[in-house]
């Protein structure tokens, strides 16, 4: 697949060179590692000459960026991303994730607060659960969330990037504000919070540093509750997961909290449902690459949790969290409760290119254990629940609730 070289003189402008050598960098990836030989159908040779001539044409660093994740969005699929530089002062360095303490979705175009964090900035400022914001530091977010639905049209990765894009404007340096516009009839009330850290700094390469929120204790003094924020930080989670569930041993049941997690190390979703399941050879899926596949297999532990287990999830629980959640429900080890995932399952990598950029590509396809395609189709969960504005401003969560009712049901 590698083109025949070029006969064109290197051009003057160093920035311009550096940009034209990340362009082939990120298309000779895809020409090599892409999974599927045929590219789905795009024709990758012609993509390339219609799109590296423009790189020479180009003002700034940005437009030449613009034009990589033209070529890349042309295939369609989830884990394939031009970034930026990892900056000191940018939201995935050590330390710069701060935020008040709250989760976000998109609800009827509007963008409303679905958790507040106990003693988070948050919390103290008593914003209510569902309320709605029109804005962050006077930026309005309906544009914002058009722009979003006008790039990506139907995918259903929409709400997904919808929620990055808030957050991005909320989150900062720990100690600095952020003034949030929480609507309140046909008028904004201005609300400003303190930014505060929350979680441990986790990183991973050129992925960078993630802030990781685990928490478990018991709901009812009955049920187990675990929340991972991210599958990140394997020498802290997994010996706290493990040791969670050993404690949740009296318990009927357990409830594994994956809404709003991203995804991250997939061998940890292995390392987890190996405390769940005990026969041996069982596998959450299969990734396969062009040449060669590799299974998901389990690995299970001397000690493993024996009750029932719910998984929450919703269009913001993406690809680790699918694997582990649609993997455990195809083995009928799991029930899943909530909102269809978004179907970003790819396994990926991250390298830096020539110009200092970052290129996030996926190397894989997966497969769950079932034979599903997770790609751009997600997980359906077993019980589908509605986002409820009215139960959310009630201080009610109907995921928690279903699950929490199917567990003490007899089995």
């Amino acid at each position: 697949a590698a083109p025949a070289p070029s006969a064109e003189p290197p051009p003057s402008d160093p920035r311009i060179a550096a940009d034209l050598a990340s362009f082939d960098m990120v298309w000779q990836r895809v020409a090599d590692t892409f999974y599927d030989p045929r590219y789905g159908g795009v024709d990758w040779k012609a993509v390339r000459a219609e799109l590296r001539p423009k790189i020479l044409e180009t003002k700034t660093r940005e437009e030449a960026r613009a034009i990589m994740r033209q070529a890349i969005e042309r295939l369609r699929v989830s884990h394939f991303v031009v970034s930026g530089p990892l900056e000191e002062d940018s939201e995935e360095a050590a330390g710069e994730q701060a935020g008040v303490g709250i989760e976000l979705r998109i609800l009827d175009r509007a963008v409303v607060v679905t958790r507040i964090d106990a003693g988070s900035p948050a919390d103290r400022a008593k914003l209510p659960l569902g309320a709605e914001l029109a804005s962050v530091d006077g930026v309005a977010l309906a544009p914002r969330l058009a722009a979003v639905v006008e790039e990506l049209g139907a995918s259903s990765l929409v709400p997904l990037s919808q929620a990055r894009s808030v957050r991005r404007l909320i989150h900062g340096k720990p100690g600095t504000k952020v003034v949030l516009g929480v609507a309140a009839g046909a008028k904004v009330r201005l609300v400003t919070l303190e930014r505060a850290a929350a979680g441990k700094v986790a990183s991973l390469g050129n992925l960078g540093s993630h802030r990781v929120v685990y928490e478990a204790r018991k709901l009812d003094g009955q049920v187990g509750y675990i929340r991972l924020s991210m599958f990140l930080d394997p020498p802290a989670i997994l010996p706290a997961f493990a040791r969670d569930l050993a404690g949740f041993r009296d318990t009927a049941g357990v409830i594994i909290d994956l809404r709003g997690n991203p995804g991250g190390l997939g061998a940890m979703a292995m390392g987890m449902a190996g405390h769940l399941i005990s026969e041996e050879n069982k596998k959450l899926g299969t990734m396969r690459t062009r040449d060669t596949s590799l299974d998901f297999v389990v690995n299970p532990q001397a000690e493993r949790y024996a009750g029932k287990v719910a998984i929450l999830i919703d269009d913001l629980s993406a690809s680790t969290s699918e694997i582990f959640a649609g993997g455990l429900q195809d083995l009928g080890r799991a029930r899943v409760f909530g909102r269809r995932s978004p179907g970003a399952a790819l396994p990926s990598t991250i390298e830096q290119l020539p110009n200092g950029d970052r290129f996030q590509y996926a190397i894989a396809d997966y497969v769950s254990a079932g034979g599903k395609v997770l790609e751009g189709h997600g997980v359906v969960p077993d019980v589908p629940i509605a986002l409820d504005l009215k139960a959310l401003r009630g201080g009610k969560d109907p995921d928690i609730v279903a699950a929490t009712r199917w567990i003490k049901e007899k089995p």
